[in-house]
C-alpha cells in the first residue's frame, strides 16, 4: 500500500495522492476497489487533500456501475465526512453534487438512471453524517434539498428496481436520522407540490405513515400536500405520486374525510373531472373508513353530470 502522507502531503502534481486519484477511472473493478480502500485508510492533511479526493470521486461517477465499487466509494465517503465534517467540505461536496446533477439533467430523462441513483446515495451519506450541520445553514440545506428533489423526480420514471432501491435508501436515512424529517418538512415550508418536489413529499409521507409520533405531529401538513398535489391537481399527478401517498390514505379518519377530503374531491370533480376521477379510484381503493354517506351527499351530485347518456 502506498503511503500517501509521505513526501508531498499537499496533494500537488505528481504526489502519491494525485496519482491514486487519477487512477480511479481504471476499467478494472478490483484495482478500483483497492485504490478506494487505500484512500479510505489514509489520514488526510487539511481540506485541500479531501477536496482532491472528492474531485476524483465525482469525475469518475460513471465508472461506479457495479455494486462492489459502489460500496467501496460509499465507505470512503463515510470516512471523509466522519462524524463532524467541516462546513467547507460540505459546501464543496454539494457544489460538485449540484453541478453533476445539472449535467445529468441535460441528458434524456430516460437515460443515466444509475448515476442519478448513485448521486442520491452519496447525498444520503452526507445527510446521515451531518444533518445537524446542514440544517444550520439555510443556503446549504436548500441546495441539498433542491438537488435531491430534482434527482428524485428523474428517478420516478426509472425502472422499478432502480426506483425501489433508491427510495429504500432515502427512507433508511430518515429512519436513522430522526431529525432529518423535521428539517426536510421545515425547509419545504409552504411550498406547493410540483412535479419536481412531489416524489420527495411522497417519500416523507411514506416515512411518516410508518411512525406514529411523526404522523401525529405532521398530519395536517401531510394532508395539505395530498390535497394540493394529488387530490385537487388539474393535471394527472401520475401513478407513482398516487402510490407514494397511498399509506397516508390508509390512515385517513372519519374527521379527515368529512372536513378535508370529501369537500376537496367534490371541488376537484367540478373543475377537472377526468383527473379527479382517476385520483378518486385510488382514494376509494385505499381508504379504510366508510365513504357511502359522503358519496350520496357530496360526490354523487358532482359525479352525475359525467355519466349522463351512459
Amino acid at each position: 500500500m502506498s503511503d500517501l502522507t509521505n513526501d508531498d502531503t499537499t496533494g500537488g502534481a505528481n504526489s502519491p495522492l494525485d496519482v491514486i486519484v487519477s487512477r480511479l477511472n481504471t476499467s478494472s473493478t478490483n484495482k478500483r476497489i483497492r485504490l478506494l480502500d487505500e484512500l479510505k485508510h489514509q489520514d488526510f492533511v487539511g481540506n485541500e487533500q479531501i477536496q482532491q479526493v472528492v474531485d476524483g470521486i465525482f469525475s469518475t461517477l460513471f465508472v461506479y456501475s457495479d455494486r462492489a465499487s459502489e460500496l467501496a466509494v460509499e465507505s470512503l465517503l463515510y470516512k471523509l465526512f466522519g462524524s463532524q465534517p467541516s462546513i467547507t467540505l460540505i459546501k464543496y461536496f454539494l457544489t460538485k453534487f449540484k453541478r453533476q446533477a445539472n449535467t445529468l439533467a441535460k441528458s434524456p430523462q430516460t437515460s443515466h438512471f444509475h448515476p442519478r441513483k448513485v448521486l442520491l446515495r452519496w447525498s444520503s451519506i452526507l445527510v446521515e453524517s451531518a444533518i445537524t450541520i446542514l440544517a444550520q445553514d439555510n443556503a446549504v440545506f436548500t441546495l441539498l434539498l433542491s438537488t435531491q428533489s430534482s434527482l428524485l423526480s428523474s428517478i420516478a420514471v426509472a425502472p422499478a428496481s432502480v426506483r425501489a432501491s433508491t427510495f429504500y435508501r432515502f427512507l433508511q436515512v430518515l429512519q436513522k436520522q430522526s431529525q432529518a424529517f423535521d428539517h426536510y418538512v421545515s425547509y419545504l415550508g409552504d411550498s406547493d407540490p410540483s412535479s419536481t418536489n412531489i416524489p420527495l413529499m411522497g417519500l416523507l409521507v411514506t416515512h411518516a405513515s410508518r411512525n406514529e409520533d411523526i404522523y401525529t405531529k405532521y398530519k395536517a401538513k401531510l394532508l395539505e400536500w395530498y390535497v394540493k398535489g394529488i387530490l385537487t391537481s388539474t393535471t394527472d399527478p401520475g401513478a407513482l405520486p398516487i402510490e407514494l401517498f397511498a399509506p397516508l390514505i390508509k390512515r385517513i379518519d372519519q374527521n379527515d374525510l368529512t372536513n378535508t377530503i370529501i369537500p376537496a374531491l367534490a371541488r376537484a370533480l367540478k373543475r377537472s373531472p377526468e383527473v379527479a376521477l382517476k385520483v378518486a379510484v385510488s382514494l376509494f381503493e385505499n381508504i379504510a373508513v366508510d365513504v357511502n354517506q359522503h358519496a350520496r351527499a357530496s360526490l354523487l351530485p358532482a359525479l352525475s353530470p359525467h355519466f349522463r347518456g351512459y
